[in-house]
């Protein structure tokens, strides 16, 4: 589910503000707006590429983002830094890594 698909959904139910899902995570997991806000300020924060780099993955990928960090890294490095896959592979197919 795109997040504008959320956006729509959470605002039928009538949530509004930052208490709307916007990203799915390994195990279920949730993640809500000001969650992922919280994350975006932390990663602005880092002092280090590392740093940042480290609280980014404390997110899932986007499915739209995750071929092209793919594509950067290389799959093997890609894989190696440990990124939560879980929308990309609903959205993308359980196979996408191994496509070109």
């Amino acid at each position: 589910m795109s997040t504008s698909t959320l956006e729509r959904t959470a605002f039928s139910h009538g949530v509004s503000g930052d208490d709307f899902i916007v990203l799915r995570g390994a195990g279920g997991r949730t993640f809500t707006a000001s969650e992922v806000s919280a994350v975006s300020m932390e990663m602005a924060r880092a002092q280090t590429p590392e740093e940042a780099s480290a609280a980014f993955r404390k997110l899932p990928i986007h499915p739209a983002v995750a071929p092209i960090l793919k594509r950067v890294l290389g799959k093997d490095e890609f894989l190696a830094q440990g990124y939560d896959l879980t929308m990309a592979q609903e959205e993308l197919g359980e196979d996408w890594l191994d496509k070109p």
